[in-house]
């Protein structure tokens, strides 16, 4: 995958959420409620990169077990990472009710999807370079 089509369908993922944010706050309103938002996009904006570069520079070695490792390791990082972020903002923004993370799944659910796409169409490339 290009470098140009993974920015424009990240660009694709933040709009999604931000439309989704906006229609969930004319029914949920809470104090910090941007903050949280802007806090979670930039940490699934962040991983996508990384895991992404991370992707690229694998997608390219000859022992395919190590994009296989990547794969596993994303998803148990984004897992353990989220986990902590959820624990740290609901501490700092004081989120004291569990219909308050609703956007947080909404966001792991629609970047953890665009991940599988661009980490599979990575791995598909380096799978045809091999045969």
């Amino acid at each position: 995958m290009q470098l140009k089509k993974f920015i424009l369908g990240l660009g694709l993922c933040v709009m999604i959420n931000l439309v989704a944010f906006v229609i969930y706050a004319q029914f949920v309103r809470y104090d910090g409620m941007v903050y949280f938002e802007f806090y979670v996009l930039s940490f699934f904006v962040l991983v996508s990169i990384l895991f992404y570069g991370l992707g690229k520079h694998t997608s390219q070695s000859s022992d395919l077990y190590r994009f296989n490792r990547l794969i596993v390791f994303s998803t148990a990082f984004k897992l353990i990472a989220s986990i902590l972020l959820i624990l740290s903002l609901k501490y700092h923004l004081a989120l004291d009710r569990p219909v308050q993370i609703i956007p947080f799944l909404i966001s792991y659910l629609v970047f953890t999807s665009y991940e599988v796409y661009y980490l599979s169409t990575l791995g598909q490339k380096s799978f045809k370079k091999t045969k």
